[in-house]
């Protein structure tokens, strides 16, 4: 009996064989490839949120700067009776004149969007000695 144990174990010794070099390589290739799209999805992943990151960012100034002009544009006032507060108002400039923070005169508010896109505000006060509904705003805001 103790001859059948020592060969079977013979015989399970020359069964079993290694792992080739093809095999290898191929399970390699396979874990590169799958390596490979795990790393791109988590690239992916984290480009996006980034992206929306920023335009996150860019909504909450773009509601910031719209409230902000929405008061100021609210502010509006006539000079005089039966005229317009508004001296220009196209697709990219308003001006008009405004009771910003003053109980006096009036000021004279120019908002334009410039050539970036960039939202541009600029105020000018009354000058001193104007009267209504007559101010000369002259000075540089």
């Amino acid at each position: 009996m103790k001859r059948v144990s020592i060969f079977k174990k013979r015989c399970l010794a020359k069964d079993e064989s290694g792992v080739t070099l093809i095999e290898a390589s191929i399970t390699t290739a396979l874990m590169m490839v799958v390596l490979t799209t795990i790393y791109g999805s988590f690239s992916s992943t984290q480009h996006a949120l980034e992206n929306t990151g920023s335009r996150l960012r860019n909504l909450d100034e773009a509601r910031v700067l719209i409230a902000a002009t929405t008061k100021d544009v609210r502010t509006a006032v006539r000079l005089q009776s039966g005229t317009s507060p508004f001296l220009v108002a196209d697709a990219r400039t308003i001006t008009f004149y405004a009771n910003l923070d003053t109980t006096s005169a009036p000021k004279k508010v120019l908002i334009y969007v410039d050539n970036t896109s960039e939202l541009i505000e600029k105020v000018w006060s009354a000058d001193l000695g104007s009267t209504a509904p007559n101010y000369t705003f002259t000075g540089s805001p």
